[in-house]
């Protein structure tokens, strides 16, 4: 059978749900701006929290968008804050733009749990093509051999990239001041400070352009200026070098003055730490003990990609600096590697950790407006190794999950995930059986959304995906064949790609289209949450088996026959009487079907969710006071519950479980004494108590 989803429909049964309030910050982000296809923007975040809140809030974001509630990782097209007691506590919501497709995008982020209004947080995004279109990027490295590596391809870059054309370090409309408002906004347009712009949390400050522009300083948020990552005193200040903006940022003033012209490194005892993190003290990094400064996480490899530029832009220049300052604790006097051991390890480690982000992209793209050249260490990362080798990427450590259609059409399937740690994700697509091959170490693969076009992995499996993102949609898909996919997480990029494949995220069967018109889940009573299902047609369907998942992982429930080979629209119906006599971990209960061929092949619907309201326990009542056994009334027998009798004192004298009945009896193991015991009858999320009286 070929399964094709034109409808999915999920109801929640609603009845039993009282309202309550989800609180959103703000009702808009700012614009995302410019973002590449298969990229994935740096984070914004907001916070959601909810009161009164009877089932959990579901969030989902919209297309060419995703969401977490961790900084680093776990982006996802949907997700879920789960309540205690009915509160949802102030939650940092991350939100990424990751665009597969190009264009201006936008939507709203949808915060629901039933019975309350639903909140609305707008994003707006543009997706460009990789690389941006009028930046030249497309053919500016045409010239360059892809055989070349080292000293030849260092040389061949500079000659590329050398000559650009020069603006101002002061004033003036092509002087950086000027300039930093282009290459340089946050996403609400304040100074992008890369020794204080920290967007996993609240930065202790913002600059404005131009207002807050030093002067004088005497703390941390008095001003910013214009900080030379390259010491200007290593070049003498000479030009260009001076107003170079490939390699000056616009910095806290109070931090780069203790910057000073320290070299950059890695400090595990700090004499000064500023107020993001940035550290000046002694360094750990094997071959330099010297005074180092340590700049935060985030922006390492924006700094490693400014000083692999500096060596190759002034390829001509740089082994004549040595005797500069201080140049000499990091340059080795010559053209090539043109960095001593210690520094050129560090830099090349600190690449590959923060490989090039959209903010460092978009820098790229503005300077090259001004200057007319670019930096090839973040149009490509891999010449970083082709030039000076060194360690590769480390290998992610979670894989991605959730895997799952998001929709399909007869050619096409629009698929997602919920992100691991790893800096990118391949998918590969096989049709007809299962992915039977990995990537390997050290290798690129070309990815292409049309199935078949991208690079074969082993026979059969194509490279449908390679970028940061949770989402793709793939198409040139037959609808009479059954595709299968994995997601792979890596690190690095070509020769530093180091893939994740002792863990991956498989599919299972995913049939494009299954000859599905409709799945639907609802609960239409306390203990009934009725299935329905179409097909439009079927071939050599034997069954469907009816899968449930309360919380810990997919059972078989219930099996159907199917009506074999039609071409009629046939009608299903199941209806799951038992989910209530079990302890749920949670209040969400999901649904799949697993449709079998009758020569044993199989395949798996998509997931239908039901939320199920906390106030969906029965109504209990005890014979009281307790002659001999505990006896409980119930109105709504069937279901499960713990029962637990202490003395007024709290020690406990029964413990156990039971499916509650009409009457239900429980023996006492030993006799109670005569006195007052407390009653407790706890079902899910809700616990009732009695007083119970023992003459």
């Amino acid at each position: 059978m070929r399964i094709k989803f034109l409808l999915f429909t999920v109801l929640a049964f609603t009845s039993l749900v009282q309202a309550g309030t989800i609180v959103v910050s703000t009702s808009t982000l700012p614009t995302f701006g410019n973002c590449p296809i298969n990229f994935a923007s740096d984070p914004q975040r907001y916070t959601v929290s909810g009161t009164g809140l009877s089932q959990n809030i579901i969030l989902t974001a919209p297309e060419h968008f995703e969401i977490s509630t961790t900084y680093g990782y776990g982006f996802a097209a949907k997700l879920t804050l789960n309540h205690t007691s009915g509160t949802v506590s102030t939650t940092t919501i991350y939100v990424r733009f990751s665009p597969y497709t190009s264009g201006s995008k936008s939507g709203n982020i949808l915060h629901e749990s039933a019975g309350s209004t639903t909140q609305n947080k707008t994003v707006l995004g543009n997706a460009t093509a990789t690389p941006a279109t009028g930046t030249n990027a497309a053919t500016y490295y045409s010239t360059i051999s892809t055989t070349t590596s080292g000293a030849t391809l260092k040389t061949a870059l500079y000659s590329k990239i050398l000559g650009h054309t020069v603006t101002a370090y002061g004033s003036g409309s092509s002087g950086l001041w000027a300039t930093y408002s282009t290459t340089d906004p946050t996403y609400n347009g304040k100074v992008w400070d890369i020794y204080s712009t920290k967007l996993v949390g609240p930065s202790p400050f913002e600059f404005t352009f131009s207002t807050n522009q030093c002067g004088n300083y005497s703390a941390e948020g008095d001003c910013y200026n214009r900080e030379h990552s390259f010491p200007q005193s290593w070049f003498t200040s000479s030009s260009p070098m001076v107003s170079d903006m490939f390699h000056i940022y616009p910095t806290d003033g109070k931090v780069n003055g203790i910057r000073n012209n320290y070299p950059h490194g890695e400090v595990s005892s700090a004499t000064y730490t500023s107020l993001q993190g940035g550290k000046l003290g002694a360094n750990t990094t094997s071959g330099y003990t010297g005074i180092v400064f340590e700049p935060i996480d985030d922006y390492k490899g924006d700094l490693a990609r400014s000083f692999f530029y500096m060596a190759t832009r002034y390829d001509n220049l740089i082994a004549g600096w040595q005797s500069n300052g201080n140049a000499n604790d990091v340059l080795a006097g010559n053209t090539y590697p043109a960095y001593d051991a210690w520094f050129l390890n560090l830099l090349v480690k600190w690449h590959n950790q923060d490989p090039p982000s959209v903010k460092e992209i978009n820098r790229n793209n503005a300077i090259y407006g001004y200057q007319n050249n670019r930096n090839p260490y973040i149009d490509s990362p891999q010449y970083v190794n082709k030039v000076w080798g060194g360690a590769t990427s480390i290998e992610p450590t979670l894989a991605s999950s959730n895997f799952y259609v998001k929709s399909n059409t007869l050619t096409t399937a629009l698929i997602s995930w919920k992100n691991g740690n790893g800096q990118k994700r391949l998918v590969i697509a096989r049709a007809g059986s299962p992915v039977n091959s990995t990537p390997i170490d050290f290798q690129n693969y070309l990815a292409s959304g049309v199935f078949g076009s991208g690079s074969q992995i082993g026979s059969g499996n194509f490279v449908v995906y390679n970028g940061m993102g949770s989402s793709i949609e793939i198409s040139g898909l037959n609808q009479n064949i059954v595709y299968h996919f994995m997601v792979v997480d890596y690190n690095g990029i070509g020769p530093t790609a180091n893939y994740l494949t002792s863990s991956t995220l498989a599919s299972g069967a995913v049939n494009i289209p299954v000859d599905w018109l409709s799945f639907e889940a609802k609960q239409i009573a306390l203990n009934q949450i009725q299935l329905d299902w179409a097909t439009a047609s079927e071939t050599n369907n034997q069954h469907f088996e009816i899968e449930r998942n309360l919380g810990d992982g997919y059972e078989t429930i219930g099996k159907i026959l199917a009506k074999g080979n039609s071409q009629v629209i046939n009608r299903y119906q199941f209806m799951d009487e038992t989910f209530y006599k079990n302890s749920l971990l949670s209040n969400v209960i999901w649904f799949r079907l697993k449709q079998v061929d009758r020569n044993g092949e199989s395949s798996y619907s998509q997931e239908v969710m039901v939320e199920i309201s906390e106030l969906q326990n029965a109504e209990i009542g005890v014979v009281n006071p307790v002659e001999g056994n505990l006896v409980l009334t119930c109105k709504t027998p069937g279901m499960e519950a713990e029962i637990i009798l202490t003395d007024i004192q709290g020690k406990q004298k029964l413990k156990t479980k039971t499916i509650l009945n009409y009457e239900t009896v429980i023996p006492f193991q030993t006799e109670l004494s005569s006195g007052m015991y407390i009653l407790y009858v706890v079902q899910r999320s809700r616990q009732q108590s009695f007083k119970i009286i023992k003459p």
